[in-house]
């Protein structure tokens, strides 16, 4: 019995069946989860955030002498040549430690690039790059060239035989949806980089005046007076992976170390309100002077050998802690003056191990003179434990809009186009522009010219051509495009050249498209693609003999199809169509149940206000922040034509949500099914997905009974 009434199940029992497994698996993860991040988060030896680059190498691995995880560079470079460094087996040195034994290095293109998809926006980060350089080219020349942070120059690289290795530190405030570090070739030598290395850092620290995205490249950072002369302090005694090195350059300067210093004594270990966290063993030991009448005197470029640039803006961090006991109501209380003028609005007041961080920013005219004195009312010298220094570096540049760059990454990945210079951002700078592109002069450029002649490319024209608003000229002739001519190129708001010339394309070209060309709005060549009709002047022979040869399959697939309409008409609701295979073009449908609006391809781009805001990715597509007629603010779900996987995502959403209503489920809004254009329209979820209240990072991360509630309600 329990086998027949099994047999009789319908089709909807079954599939509610089935989500209700689903979704309790999911409840199961979630748990999983969430103990699987706590135990990671008290036994992993990597720190949280850390992003590490071994450059040349093909295999990840945990360097023990440094306790972190390096990840091999192959998927995030498409250029360059794996180079090992020679005598590195003779290399120990703990900056780098295996990471010293390789490079990558980049004998072709002017500029090269890696690209670090999916990092975490709008976090702060030290980025640092480190450079190798024993000869492994065998020319035993000196190694020049640039390094670009986006668009903008971070740095020039020089090594030789004497200098042998370096490494180049900028803090950044990430934006965007990748970071792009390039390697620009501007001598005979040839640009190589040993490591890339990204360290989250807190956003109370390093913050700007500027409200721009601008960067602050390091000058120096020194442990301004340890007695022992450590060679380095970094990871995992520098919780940010900073790279203090011992450099006193003042003899008349005095050191003092902390009393009793043991392991055990931790510097500003109880302080939550000291974000900069240096390092104990730095702040273990201070310069200092002779009295309490002389001060600590130093300039940037005569004793620090530091070259300043006029009119560039220098931001200085001096750390303080105070390691001596000085006795019940005595302070040390300090000024501290560039050039004569006071820094402070009133004297600081050290307290014993409690590390305080003063920071300026100085405009340079000439050398800076740094004075630290005690006031009259101090019982103590002056002191500095540590000393950093950057240059503010302003945003010159400005990258390619953001619609524009995903809509030309989705057609290189899916024609697979090689060109070499097709890496970093397509316009900017001007001078590494891609090959075929040509931008307009804004702000953020957009592409308003795309020549993919003769560029091999195969397969149907993709729909991220649709993205390209300000596109004035597409020439995709002589390649071997096959397909309709699609609909959505009529709908080019500034498009006037479209040469669609020697390819294989097919079917009848939108009516749309022969008015512009008509009325002389648009240029349209479309000569050499044999099976391609303008309207009424296909050959009625080769439309109809194949109908009619084929009259007896239409007449079966006629009943079939009246028949599957009888069915699913005894069902309520209007339908939604969506193909069953990965190719938007088959033919082949699936009825699936919708009681949500319908919107157009020009509705969706009013929504999105023509994909502004981008708020999500995953396999499926892009997700665009949207705002209906009403104000109400929704989540649009492009599906990417080149995602074989996404697009069995979508159709498995449409499935669940055109035929399961709960309130543990977010709610489909509407539905956009217009060609290849397929999206979803969801409620938009202001407070972000479950992983981010999951991680540590969010200031009100989820409680273990919530998460409990959480599971019980999906399982539900």
């Amino acid at each position: 019995m329990v086998l027949v009434g099994a047999l009789l199940w319908s089709s909807m029992e079954r599939a509610i069946i089935h989500w209700i497994l689903v979704l309790t698996l999911c409840a199961f993860l979630i748990l999983v989860k969430g103990a699987v991040a706590a135990m990671a988060s008290s036994t992993a030896a990597n720190a949280p955030g850390f992003i590490t680059i071994d450059c040349g190498s093909n295999r990840e691995y945990l360097d023990k002498g440094t306790g972190i995880w390096y990840e091999s560079d192959k998927k995030f470079v498409e250029t360059g040549e794996n180079w090992k460094v020679a005598g590195s087996s003779n290399l120990n040195d703990p900056y780098f430690g295996k990471a010293s034994r390789t490079a990558r290095c980049f004998p072709e293109g002017v500029r090269n690039c890696y690209t670090l998809m999916r990092v975490p926006q709008k976090q702060r980060y030290l980025i640092r790059a480190i450079f190798i350089y024993n000869n492994y080219d065998g020319k035993n020349q000196n190694m020049t060239f640039d390094i670009h942070l986006g668009v903008n120059l971070w740095d020039t690289v020089s090594l030789d035989s004497e200098t042998y290795w370096s490494f180049t530190e900028i803090i950044y405030t990430h934006t965007s949806d990748s970071i792009q570090i390039c390697l620009v070739k501007t001598a005979q030598s040839t640009p190589c980089i040993s490591s890339l290395e990204l360290r989250p850092l807190s956003s109370s620290v390093y913050a700007l005046n500027s409200t721009t995205n601008s960067r602050l490249l390091l000058y120096l950072r020194t442990d301004i007076a340890s007695l022992d002369a450590p060679e380095y302090v970094r990871y995992k005694d520098d919780v940010y992976d900073r790279i203090w090195r011992y450099d006193r350059d003042v003899d008349s300067w005095q050191s003092l170390e902390l009393d009793n210093y043991s392991t055990a004594i931790d510097i500003g270990s109880n302080n939550k309100s000291d974000s900069y966290k240096v390092p104990s063993k730095v702040m273990r030991s201070v310069a200092t002077s002779e009295s309490v009448s002389d001060a600590l005197e130093f300039s940037y470029s005569t004793v620090l050998g530091i070259e300043l640039e006029n009119s560039s803006e220098y931001y200085t961090y001096f750390h303080f802690a105070e390691i001596e006991q000085l006795g019940v109501g005595k302070k040390r209380i300090i000024d501290i003056t560039l050039n004569s003028q006071s820094i402070l609005s009133e004297p600081l007041v050290l307290e014993y191990l409690k590390p305080v961080t003063v920071s300026s920013a100085y405009t340079a005219h000439g050398d800076i003179n740094v004075s630290i004195s005690a006031t009259s009312g101090s019982e103590a010298p002056p002191i500095l434990n540590a000393l950093e220094i950057y240059r503010f570096v302003p945003e010159i540049d400005f990258p390619t809009d953001a619609k524009d760059v995903s809509a030309i990454e989705d057609i290189k990945s899916v024609y697979q186009i090689t060109k070499l210079n097709w890496q970093g951002d397509p316009c900017r700078p001007t001078q590494f522009t891609w090959e075929g592109l040509n931008c307009t002069s804004h702000k953020n450029a957009r592409i308003k010219s795309l020549n993919l002649r003769s560029s091999k490319l195969s397969g149907q024209i993709n729909i991220s051509f649709s993205y390209f608003t300000e596109l004035e000229l597409l020439d995709l002739s002589d390649n071997k495009l096959e397909g309709p001519v699609p609909e959505f190129l009529a709908e080019l708001p500034k498009l006037k050249v479209l040469n669609l010339t020697k390819n294989k394309l097919s079917g009848l070209i939108p009516e749309a498209l022969l008015k512009k060309a008509d009325n002389k709005s648009l240029q349209l060549s479309v000569a050499d693609n044999p099976n391609l009709c303008m309207k009424y002047s296909c050959n009625k022979k080769n439309i109809f003999v194949p109908l009619i040869a084929s009259l007896p399959a239409l007449i079966v697939i006629l009943f079939i199809v009246l028949g599957f309409w009888i069915s699913k008409r005894r069902q309520k609701g209007p339908t939604l169509y969506i193909p069953t295979k990965d190719k938007l073009d088959s033919r082949k449908e699936v009825c699936l149940e919708s009681k949500q609006k319908a919107f157009n391809y020009t509705e969706i781009l009013n929504i999105t206000d023509n994909f502004k805001t981008i708020i999500g990715e995953g396999g499926f597509g892009k997700v665009y922040l949207g705002l209906l007629q009403d104000h109400t603010q929704v989540a649009v779900k492009l599906l990417s034509v080149s995602s074989r996987q996404g697009y069995k995502e979508f159709q498995s959403e449409v499935k669940l949500h055109s035929s399961i209503r709960h309130r543990n489920l977010v709610s489909l809004v509407g539905y956009c099914d217009e060609g290849e254009i397929k999206a979803l329209i969801y409620e938009y979820m202001a407070n972000g997905n479950l992983h981010r209240h999951l991680s540590k990072q969010h200031p009100n991360v989820l409680k273990w009974d919530e998460r409990l509630n959480i599971a019980i309600d999906v399982a539900n």
